[in-house]
């Protein structure tokens, strides 16, 4: 369940990924921008 999550995550534009993991309450740092997306 989880990987499902990250491989639509990665599929989708920098700025939705951003959105949902700050969403999830996690603090995760995007790879190619590199910003950091934490709630």
């Amino acid at each position: 369940m989880i990987q499902k999550c990250v491989e639509s995550i990665q599929t989708m534009p920098r700025i939705e990924k951003i959105r949902i993991l700050s969403r999830k309450g996690k603090v995760e740092i995007d790879r190619v921008t590199g910003v950091q997306a934490q709630r």
